[in-house]
């Protein structure tokens, strides 16, 4: 149990990192969505005041 702990906040720790990497053009945000319950993690960026928006999933295989 206290290594998929461990895993967890690892897997956290870099989805946080990259979501604090600031844009270089455009008002765009990033944030990060955590499930621990299902272990499904995932950074959602969007553009201020837009319906378009992308997802990283990582690969769960």
């Amino acid at each position: 149990m206290e290594k998929l702990t461990k895993y967890r906040k690892i897997v956290q720790s870099i989805l946080l990192t990259y979501t604090e990497i600031s844009y270089s053009h455009g008002e765009l945000i990033c944030k990060p969505l955590f499930d621990e319950v299902h272990d499904s993690y995932l950074s959602n960026d969007s553009w201020l005041g837009s319906k378009n928006s992308r997802t990283w999933l990582p690969d769960s295989s």
